[in-house]
This record gives C-alpha cells, structure tokens and sequence, in this order.
C-alpha cells in the first residue's frame, strides 16, 4: 500500500469519530475500514468483560456475522487471548498450525480461517481494552505492512470506544445533577400541595354537614390528589437513584404482592395489544407481605414493558408470580418473566444484572432495568436471567417474604 493511499485509510477510519451516527455504527464503519484497506473478508472487534474474564464479540462484519456476535473466549484461549494478554500484535498466515489457535470458532461457524491478523486495542491510559482481528485475505497474503495498518485504525477505534464511554459518563453525572435537583424542587412543590391539602382537611366536616354528595367527591378527588402529588415526587427521586446507582429505601407496608403483580399486568395489557403480543399469566395467590407498594408496582412494570417492547408481533410474554422457598423456613416471592424475543448475548445479561447496562436503542439510558434492580435490593431479593439469542429472554427475581 502506497503511502497516499495509507494516509487514505486513516483519514476514512478517524472521519468515523466525527459523524452523526450512533456509537454502535461508527465502530462497525471503522472495522469495514480496516477490512477494506486489507482486503479481509471478515472482521471483528473483541472486547474484554471482566466479570467473564474473557473477551467478547462486541462487533462483527462479514459472512455469519450474527452467529459470531455475544461469543465469549477465555483470555487464555486462542491468538485473540494471546495477543490481549502480551499486548503484542501478531501476522498468522497459517493459523490451524499455531499451537495458540483455538479452531472453537471455525468448529461452531464451520469455518476455515486461513489466515489472520490480531491487534491490541489500547486506551488512552494504556489499558488494553480488546482486540481487533481481521480474517482471510481475499487476494495474497496478509503483510507485515498490513499488520501496522490494522494497528492504526485499531488504535481509532479503541479513541472511539474511550471517547464513547466518557461521554455516557459524562452524560449520566449531568443527569443525575439535573434529577437530583429536580427531586429537591419537586419536593418543595409537593409539600406546598400536601400542606394545603391537610389545611383543607378541617372544613370537610362542615361540607360534610351541607353536601353529602360533594363531601364524598371531594374526599375522593382529595385522596387523588394527595396520591398523584407523592408519586410523581417518588418517580423523580427514584430515576435519580437509579442514575447514581443509590438504593431506594423501601417503605414497607403490608400487601399482596399477587395483586400488585395482577395490576401491572391490566397496565401493560394495552401496549400489548397494540403490538400484538399475547400475554399469558400464572399468577398465585400470596399471603399479605411488607412490601413498598411504589416500588414493586415500578419493577413489575419496567420488566412487563420490557419484555413486551423486545417481542416481536405474534409472540408472546409469559408471567408467572408465586410462592416458593429455599428447601429450609425462608419464603420467597417468585415472579418469572419470559419473552420470545431477539435474546441477548450473555455479556449483556451481565451488565443488566450488574446495573451497569445502557439501553441497545440510540439515546437511550437503561434506566428501566436499573430501577428494577434498584427495587430488587431495595427489598434484599435477588434476580437472574437467562438469555439465548433468536429465542427469547428469561427474567427471574425472589423476594425474601418478610409477613406483617
């Protein structure tokens, strides 16, 4: 490659920093990039998951490109795992010959990779954060010169990822200033609101006497009121919470947490109707438990929307609520989620479960699955999740069952 037309390349790779599409796109731009400027014909971006110790398919482009995507290797296994351990980038002109190939990959895509150029990808602080490889020359063989090529635009797309990441974060800290603020100002509101509602309180009796039937109105419309004014100032405190990471502190008072499960399923039945998802549900009766009503009603929500938003017309949405225990004198309260939607690979079940997620769709903060787990420890349950691509999800959370 002549030296305009590398200089080419690495103007095309790093333009991709500055474009107007989503984070997710600009890395597969910059990985069709360096393919092109070596005429592989497949690449992909691998990056490290430290609560798998391994390193995961994150972005791939050529042929089965989605059945290689979510995959995981052991930073121990394959060039991948060599090369992100030593740091060092390396030319394989005859792989299925190097004692540190893994053939997993070749087996399951029933593949063969005939040659292969692997690259650490760096952060700013010299973290390696994964590794770039690009597969099968489409005419020649992989050069020492291509291998340095791939090493530059690797080291774009590892600006892409840094930059990407400080942004979130940056994002996320401005958010959660702006919502803490927010719940401040919204309490000071609510408190004028309820303050005026318990100044009226005293003249009910005296309308009570001359209006029967505007005093029962009235204490309907008052209770409404008063309900509305303290979950709107709960909402904002709540999303604030879950942008820090912070746990709500439950307000526990005696329920029925088959009942409170039973209302967000009604709640959830329009959109679901909307987008043709049949719901179907399995939900036994519970004995009364102390439960903070406002924040399982939101768990149960953000997980049905969830669930109904990732299913596909003509799917279904499975909700199973119960009582179980744990083979000795703890009681739980079951509730099982399941969807036939697009899955998840298994990093991303990770994240969720971590609350370190950020939503899939452009713009959006995974706030949802965050006030679910918020909700979740706030309660001192647990949850888990099973995930298989092209299948569906399963969501599954216990609830220790604390009795009035």
């Amino acid at each position: 490659m002549e030296e305009r037309e590398r200089i080419r390349v690495i103007q095309e790779a790093t333009q991709q920093l500055f474009t107007a599409l989503d984070f997710e796109e600009r890395l597969r731009r910059i990985l069709q990039v360096a393919m092109q400027s070596v005429d592989a014909e497949g690449g992909s971006i691998l990056l490290y998951e430290p609560s798998l110790n391994a390193l995961v398919f994150r972005y791939v482009v050529g042929d089965k490109s989605h059945e290689l995507q979510g995959m995981s290797l052991d930073v121990d296994e394959g060039i991948a795992g060599e090369v992100f351990r030593t740091g060092q980038p390396k030319l394989s002109l005859d792989p299925e010959h190097d004692p540190q190939h893994s053939p997993r990959v070749d087996i399951a895509l029933r593949h063969r990779t005939t040659s292969l150029l692997t690259v650490p990808m760096r952060g700013a602080d010299g973290q390696t954060l994964g590794v770039m490889q690009l597969v099968n020359r489409r005419h020649g063989v992989f050069t020492e010169q291509d291998l340095a090529m791939t090493g530059i635009i690797a080291d774009i797309a590892a600006l892409a990822i840094e930059n990407a990441r400080l942004a979130r974060e940056a994002e996320l800290a401005h958010l959660a200033e702006t919502m803490g603020m927010m719940a401040h100002d919204i309490k000071n509101k609510v408190n004028v609101v309820l303050g005026w509602l318990s100044t009226l309180d005293p003249y009910l009796s005296e309308i009570a006497r001359l209006h029967p039937e505007a005093y029962m109105l009235m204490q309907e419309a008052f209770g409404a009121i008063h309900t509305a004014t303290v979950e709107v100032y709960r909402d904002t405190q709540l999303v604030a919470d879950a942008i820090r990471g912070a746990t709500s502190e439950a307000n526990l008072e005696p329920h029925s947490f088959a009942e409170l499960v039973e209302s967000r399923v009604h709640a959830i039945e329009p959109l679901a109707r909307q987008k043709r998802v049949t719901l179907k549900t399995t939900i036994m009766p519970t004995p009364p438990a102390l439960l903070d009503k406002f924040l399982i009603e939101r768990m149960v929500y953000n997980l049905l929307h969830n669930a109904v938003e990732a299913t596909p017309p003509g799917g279904e949405v499975v909700v199973r609520a119960h009582l179980e225990h744990n083979g000795g004198q703890q009681l739980y309260l079951g509730l099982e989620v399941s969807d036939t939607g697009a899955g998840m690979p298994p990093y991303r079940v990770r994240e969720i479960l971590e609350g370190r997620a950020t939503s899939s769709k452009a713009g959006g903060t995974g706030l949802g699955t965050r006030i679910i787990r918020n909700a979740i420890l706030a309660h001192r349950g647990t949850w888990d999740a099973s995930s298989q691509p092209g299948k569906g999800t399963t969501f599954r959370i216990r609830i220790p069952l604390k009795s009035p």
